[in-house]
């Protein structure tokens, strides 16, 4: 079974239009690095102009940019989609959390730091939990059924991909809206810093959404993998290539989207890629979407559905052995 990509969305540093992103990829115009006050280093934010059509909404005017980030996603993913009420109750959403909402979770801390304990705003804290991105997407789109929440790097946004086949499979309603997103504070631009993750690929924010359903067709999503998790860069290296071989011949991926990052990380992930498939072509995407753990890898996989669908390529691999320790695959076609 493959997973049909019904719609997309996403929000990133160099835009929000499907036509804008690509164009941008496409002329190698990369996002525009700028360092906020407070901030040890360049980071790549969102325009706060590209998401006011969500950040007015009553039901968001108190919550992160981390739930405007993936509200405004999922309503382009289900733009043009004539779905009755009932049809958006029972969909369910599958929503991958990176660092969570860490604006509010440092508001929160800084207060109780600062003023004592005690202190800490009841407005705040709901939203520092993970899970609450998902619960305001499904409160904005009018979702009524299961809203599951995953937590990991770039990886757990591929390995989601194979649990959605798993919950669509087992359901008689067989669509499922996945979302990744992620927002910028200083505290963790900084960890990413002093971690050394930020070697040639910035921090930064945005989302990134599929509506998916299940199809016996082998096109759009047609490998994904559960996943597995390391502990060294060796240990890295040795699953994501037992992954990688576990690809089926009818998938073998003639281009890969990678972030081209100089992290000791990034390098263990290309060379298993090379190792398995010497002859495949590298699309970069970090100078346009830098490094926002789930949402980045969710954008690489719209991108690769994009290059697909337009006869660039006719199976394109994304892969990540991600900075939390998991590694991961998929294949579109």
């Amino acid at each position: 079974m493959s997973l049909r990509i019904i719609g997309s969305g996403w929000v990133t540093p160099v835009g929000r239009t499907q036509a804008e992103v690509i164009s941008r990829v496409k002329e190698n115009l990369p996002a525009i690095p700028t360092q906020p006050e407070g901030y040890e280093t360049p980071v790549l934010p969102i325009d706060a102009s590209l998401i006011t059509d969500v950040s007015g909404l009553p039901r968001l005017r108190r919550s992160s940019v981390i739930s405007h980030f993936a509200v405004a996603a999922a309503l382009d993913a289900l733009a043009g989609l004539s779905l009755r009420e009932d049809e958006l109750a029972s969909l369910p959403i599958l929503f991958l959390a990176g660092d969570g909402s860490v604006v509010y979770t440092r508001r929160f801390y800084q207060d109780i730091v600062t003023r004592g304990p005690g202190s800490g705003s009841p407005l705040l804290f709901p939203e520092t939990v993970y899970n609450a991105p998902a619960s305001h997407v499904a409160a904005a789109l009018g979702l009524k059924d299961e809203a599951l929440t995953f937590v990991g790097d770039g990886a757990a946004a591929l390995a989601a991909l194979d649990s959605v086949r798993a919950l669509v499979h087992s359901r008689e309603q067989k669509r499922c809206l996945v979302i990744a997103a992620q927002e910028l504070d200083r505290i963790n631009a900084s960890a990413y810093l002093r971690w050394g993750l930020s070697r040639d690929l910035l921090p930064s924010e945005g989302a990134g959404a599929l509506l998916l359903d299940s199809s016996v067709e082998d096109r759009g999503i047609v490998f994904t993998h559960g996943g597995y998790s390391f502990g060294s860069n060796p240990d890295a290296l040795s699953k994501l290539t037992r992954i990688l071989q576990s690809i089926p011949p009818k998938c073998v991926p003639h281009a890969c989207i990678s972030s081209m990052a100089g992290s000791n990380v990034a390098a263990v992930e290309r060379e298993a890629i090379k190792k398995v498939f010497p002859e495949i072509s590298f699309v970069s995407s970090g100078p346009f979407f830098g490094e926002s753990l789930a949402a980045s890898t969710m954008q690489q996989v719209i991108l690769a559905h994009h290059l697909v669908a337009c006869g660039e390529y006719g199976r394109v691999l994304v892969a990540s052995a991600g900075y939390h320790g998991q590694v991961c695959a998929t294949v579109l076609a």
